[in-house]
């Protein structure tokens, strides 16, 4: 203990003793140069300043050498705290920069339709921490559950906005038929989906025409197409690619298969009229 208020003492007295001869040296440095006769006084004042400023940078480095280990134990201590105080708020300050990344990137806003880590829903509120979405369901049916959850998913997931500056999207979903079937399945589905989309596919390219020259990108064809995908040896896969409305994609894309799928029924019937059979019902698993 007794040491301890020397080494204490002995620092006190070192800071009183550089402190003292830091001020007289600037004293008399700086009444020497006043004394002294000079043919513009703007450089005895830039002297005057030099010597100021010298005298402060010896003062701060002397103290630094006096108290240094103090000055280390304090050092440590803080970054100690620190690292408990980053610890701790981890989660609220990922919370915090998540909204800074949402509101710099402009990732969302009310009313927006966004897709992270598998939640879809409308977006109602957002604030600091957390972000509050009416869940969207298959159909594009809200399911009437409200989802609540933090910020901070914005700085580790991608987050999709169906909504944002658009007026239509390409749509695109996957019918499993049987191989044998394949050829007419798909262009069943192709005049099924041409027929749904007919009423606003022209408005539907001028909305891609339009967001294709303001972000200078190749304009993508917005007729409907389907693709063949050979998924099993007695399944094929076709996945249908249509214009939509961004709010109305599951309904779109429930008219195509509900066309397609009255379509193949009357196709079957007629069938079983020369055969005298009735129509076989085929269901895939997926």
């Amino acid at each position: 203990m007794e040491a301890f208020f020397d080494t204490r003492a002995s620092d006190l007295l070192a800071t009183a003793l550089l402190v003292l001869g830091v001020l007289a040296g600037r004293s008399v440095a700086v009444r020497y140069v006043r004394s002294q006769e000079w043919d513009n006084v703007q450089i005895s004042r830039r002297w005057i300043i030099t010597i100021r400023n010298v005298a402060l940078l010896i003062l701060v480095f002397g103290l630094v050498v006096i108290w240094a280990e103090q000055l280390r134990t304090a050092a440590i201590s803080l970054v100690a705290l620190g690292a408990a105080i980053v610890i701790a708020t981890k989660e609220l300050i990922m919370c915090v920069s998540g909204s800074i990344v949402r509101a710099s990137g402009r990732s969302f806003s009310i009313g927006d339709r966004i897709e992270i880590r598998g939640m879809r829903g409308d977006v109602v509120d957002h604030s600091l921490l957390v972000t509050t979405i009416l869940e969207v369901g298959p159909g594009e049916a809200r399911t009437g559950r409200t989802i609540v959850f933090p910020n901070s998913l914005l700085v580790t997931d991608s987050v999709v906005n169906e909504t944002a500056g658009r007026d239509f999207v390409l749509h695109a979903f996957t019918v499993p038929v049987d191989r044998a079937e394949w050829r007419e399945a798909a262009d069943q589905l192709l005049s099924a989906a041409e027929d749904t989309v007919e009423s606003f596919v022209e408005q539907a390219a001028a909305s891609f025409e339009e967001r294709a020259r303001r972000y200078s990108l190749a304009l993508p064809s917005v007729r409907p197409q389907v693709v063949v995908d050979v998924s099993t040896p007695t399944t094929v896969e076709l996945t249908v690619r249509v214009p939509a409305p961004v709010n109305g994609k599951g309904r779109i894309e429930q008219e195509v298969v509900l066309r397609w799928l009255r379509e193949s029924s009357d196709t079957d019937l007629d069938e079983s009229d020369s055969t005298g059979m009735l129509p076989r019902v085929k269901r895939q698993e997926t």
